[in-house]
């Protein structure tokens, strides 16, 4: 987009300039976009893919952190009942509670016993809870989603 020309066909100054670019910019939806600070279009506005980007750099983290969760849940699980070998009474109620929350945070793919174990040999096995995670990523952003939608529209 070209700036306006003045009538003694000379470019305007760069505050102008910058002041009609405010006034004309639009995003995608024809909406006037939102100056930052400076008064210059930020990256949000200017630059739609983005806010893809950041959305779904959304799915990986919850990923992540559901990855990190599993992995500590079954250590301290297997740590706990190697510990109270000798005492399994004392320890019986947590390790209980324990065993609930592996088998949900495993579930579909690995509560379910949706892949073959030979597959998966040794500590091949970490890629497919990494995949369950993602699948957990997927499902609990899209979860998000669709409660904020439905908020909207109250």
């Amino acid at each position: 987009m070209r700036p306006p020309r003045t009538s003694g066909d000379q470019d305007l100054s760069m505050a102008k300039y910058l002041k009609f670019v405010q006034r004309v910019s639009k995003d995608r939806c024809g909406r006037p976009s939102l100056p930052t600070a400076e008064g210059q279009e930020g990256i949000k506005e200017a630059n739609p893919s983005f806010q893809m980007l950041k959305r779904l750099g959304v799915i990986p983290s919850i990923a992540l952190a559901h990855f990190v969760v599993c992995i500590g849940v079954i250590s301290f699980t297997r740590t706990m009942g190697t510990g109270a070998a000798d005492n399994i009474q004392a320890a019986y109620g947590i390790f209980k509670i324990m065993a609930g929350l592996t088998r949900i945070l495993y579930f579909p793919i690995i509560s379910c016993a949706l892949y073959s174990r030979s597959w998966f040999p040794g500590n091949w096995i970490y890629i497919l809870i990494f995949v369950n995670s993602l699948v957990w990523g997927g499902g609990v952003y899209l979860v998000f989603v669709l409660f904020r939608k439905v908020c909207r529209r109250s």
